[in-house]
């Protein structure tokens, strides 16, 4: 990128750090799907791209162990997942509880237009944070070097609005970039976090302060995902303190409209941040760091602060109402007041549907699923250069596995595993470590031919992954 100026596709800066770290820029590099580029027309990138890795697994090969990788930091404001822990010993779940709520239905809780009046921000914030979490990420990538592909475990800090609540579970909207290549997930309610900042140093945790999430849906492409905690490992008095948020009408936003921002800045707590809406349905190209995803995406422009772990948090009009979640900041030196948030009556259909996708818990390695294929990425360049769909390219379909006695053949494109697009191998990896041995699964395939590319569905039968590979 020859570019004066560098945009990054983030909601991870800090708005409570002083003025001193306000122009430091730091860098971090730890999972495969952190957006590198955020392009605006009026905008452009300065000369700098982060190391792009690719992952692929190759059959029997000798597993290597990499014992530690130490985490690279470079300019802050890149990542986002920012790589700041949870503060206050938030890292460490615990999980317990037996208390239920009864059952409701799994729905958005629109507000109604005229239901509220303007109020000062102070109230609006008491009002809205029972609605914001903080999300802690124990995160795991692979990275490719000269001597192998190791493993590298980071922790990265985020925020995320309670959208719903079905018999067994609290739902809980945030972006995908906040939960991607997640190992272990915990959350942590405003009320429990309230207590523990009045107790100070005397504060104690419990088993049922730091439960347990697990990712429900996706869509990378809109960078929007669903985690859900289960009721019984949340205690009966936090329960009785959190809410389901309000949702808004974003289409009815306009510049100059004032709004606050809420959420998990630099991952020590929650924070509240006003400003304006600078301008609405601003497109934005999004681009991967490893070069092989890109995505255009209106989104609501605000000068209200969007920091590091701020990520998944909500942007609410003056009524106290959701009209956005945080996603995206510009963030390079001479850039000032440009964050973005995903407009929230854009994503309603979507959310709905992610809310009530079966959830699933990773499966043990030793029970994990696997197609039978190698694979490499068609990202949009070679997409263009050769027309070609975006996905995993099938370089290998091995005897005797799920995918050959299914029909998938060499040269097919797979671009959907259980209605989940997948654009590059990692992403299906990533997936597949959610299904069994023996599971079936819809894929989604492109099949060449004289005139192009055909779409075509079959179902495979997962084989066992640790009888036939190694990483």
């Amino acid at each position: 990128m020859n570019n004066e100026f560098e945009n990054r596709f983030d909601a991870d800066e800090n708005n409570d750090v002083s003025a001193s770290m306000e122009n430091t820029e730091t860098e971090e590099i730890n999972r495969e799907e952190t957006f590198e580029d955020v392009t605006e027309e009026a905008i452009p990138s300065f000369d700098e791209r982060i190391p792009e890795f690719n992952v692929t697994h190759t059959i029997k090969k000798e597993k290597r162990v990499w014992p530690k990788v130490v985490a690279l930091s470079v300019v802050a404001g890149i990542l986002f997942g920012a790589t700041f822990s949870i503060a206050n010993g938030f890292v460490t779940r615990l999980t317990g509880g037996s208390y239920r709520l009864a059952p409701t239905q799994v729905i958005l809780h629109k507000a109604e237009s005229e239901a509220h009046g303007q109020r000062d921000i102070s109230a609006i914030a008491e009002a809205c944070m029972p609605s914001v979490v903080a999300i802690t990420n124990h995160s795991v990538s692979d990275v490719i070097t000269f001597f192998g592909t190791y493993q590298q475990e980071s922790t990265s800090s985020g925020s995320g609005i309670i959208i719903g609540q079905n018999d067994t579970e609290l739902l809980i909207v945030t972006n995908y970039h906040v939960v991607a290549n997640t190992k272990e997930l915990s959350v942590v309610f405003s009320p429990v976090e309230k207590r523990l900042e009045e107790n100070g140093q005397n504060g104690k945790i419990t088993d049922e302060d730091i439960p347990h999430a697990v990712v429900k849906g996706y869509d990378v492409g809109k960078d929007l995902a669903v985690i859900s905690v289960k009721l019984a490992d949340v205690s009966k008095d936090v329960l009785a303190e959190i809410k389901v948020a309000q949702i808004g009408d974003s289409s009815k936003l306009k510049q100059g409209d004032q709004v606050v921002a809420i959420g998990n800045a630099l991952g020590y707590g929650q924070s509240v941040t006003t400003g304006i809406i600078s301008a609405v349905n601003r497109s934005i190209t999004m681009k991967s760091s490893d070069g092989k995803s890109v995505v255009t995406n209106s989104f609501i422009q605000t000068d209200a602060a969007i920091n590091s772990g701020n990520s998944g948090g909500a942007l609410l009009d003056m009524s106290g109402n959701l009209i956005g979640i945080n996603s995206v900041k510009i963030a390079t030196t001479g850039v000032e007041g440009m964050g973005y948030a995903i407009p929230i009556s854009e994503v309603e259909g979507i959310i709905d549907e992610l809310m009530l996708r079966r959830t699933r818990e990773m499966v043990d390695e030793d029970k994990q699923g696997f197609l039978g294929i190698t694979g490499t990425d068609v990202d949009s360049s070679s997409s263009e250069a050769f027309g070609m769909p975006v996905g995993v390219f099938v370089t290998e379909v091995i005897d005797g596995l799920g995918a050959q006695k299914a029909g998938i053949k060499k040269g097919y494109i797979i671009t959907k595993f259980d209605g989940y697009t997948v654009s590059t191998l990692v992403q299906l990896q990533d997936r597949l470590k959610y299904y069994k041995e023996g599971e079936k699964v819809s894929v989604t395939v492109m099949v060449p031919g004289a005139e192009g590319y055909t779409e075509s569905q079959v179902e495979v039968k997962l084989s066992n992954r640790s009888k036939n590979i190694e990483e």
